[in-house]
């Protein structure tokens, strides 16, 4: 990395860091950015370029185990990690509480450390749920007469499986 692009990328990470110098506490980052209607969260990430080529950086997320992300440049690599986060907390009822960002840069001092955020219910609206096709067998009886009332089975599946694993 010639000296040029040294330069630009300690003027991005040092962006990064000013944006956030108004928040003094991560719970004022918290409360600005938690909007009920919007369900907003901001964790911190950690870009790491240590181990990659030139450029890439990898995010991962002490607060959100499993939201591991990378991209080309810093603008990508929030990015995409803003996407991975939501996808492992949009359907979580109890949400992680934020680390100190002062601690993380800390624990990471050749890093580019700063909050990510991502609106979970924007996130969830996307998410697809795979169904599968099971072979199931009821009565003829049955059967006719769930016909005779449009009766959708695969409805009545589902519900009394979500039922009897308390599941959503």
């Amino acid at each position: 990395m010639d000296n040029q692009e040294k330069k630009n990328e300690q003027a991005r990470k040092d962006s990064f860091r000013s944006d956030l110098k108004k928040y003094s506490t991560v719970d004022e980052w918290w409360e600005d950015l938690n909007n009920d209607e919007r369900r907003i969260v901001a964790y911190p990430a950690i870009l790491d370029d240590r181990d990659n080529s030139k450029n890439i950086y990898t995010v991962t997320f002490p607060d959100v185990p499993g939201a591991i992300s990378e991209g080309t440049g810093l603008a990508e690599a929030v990015y995409m990690a803003s996407e991975a986060m939501g996808l492992m907390l949009y359907d979580r009822e109890e949400l992680p509480v934020p680390s100190d960002l002062k601690t993380i840069e800390n624990e990471n001092p050749d890093c580019a450390v700063t909050f990510v955020s991502a609106d979970l219910n924007e996130i969830s609206k996307n998410v697809r749920v795979p169904m599968v096709n099971i072979n199931t067998t009821i009565s003829s009886e049955l059967a006719m007469m769930a016909e005779e009332r449009n009766i959708d089975l695969s409805e009545i599946l589902i519900e009394a499986l979500k039922n009897k694993l308390n599941a959503k």
